[in-house]
């Protein structure tokens, strides 16, 4: 139950949790595992590049509803992300890691952007 309205929130097509692993693509299985993630109501959410697999109308989609429900179910999303314009449009917070180390913890509202797309 549960399963089926994060499905239909993520514009997952019922047939696709019939499927086997190898009968999606990449980025089907992303969304998948994303639903199926959500059905056990986290506190923490952790993701490795959510949407790196799909394409940017879908991407800024799923991330519109994982926010919507971080807000709604009081959950955290911990989320690692290459793609700049993504990160700033939904985080909240950046933290910059080089060689496993933090470097910087800082709230997305003080990062001058156009500095880190040039670097």
């Amino acid at each position: 139950e549960r399963l089926d309205a994060y499905r239909e929130r993520l514009h997952i097509p019922a047939d696709w949790l019939e499927r086997t692993e190898l009968q999606l693509s990449v980025g089907q299985r992303q969304l998948v595992a994303i639903a199926r993630a959500l059905v056990i109501q986290p506190q923490i959410l952790l993701l490795d590049e959510p949407t790196s697999a799909l394409d940017a109308g879908l991407a800024s989609h799923v991330l519109r509803v994982l926010i919507e429900l971080a807000r709604q179910d009081k959950m955290t999303i911990l989320m690692i992300n290459h793609q700049l314009d993504m990160a700033q449009l939904f985080c909240t917070r950046v933290l910059y890691l080089q060689d496993g180390q933090l470097l910087q913890d800082t709230p997305a509202s003080q990062i001058d952007w156009q500095q880190l797309r040039e670097n």
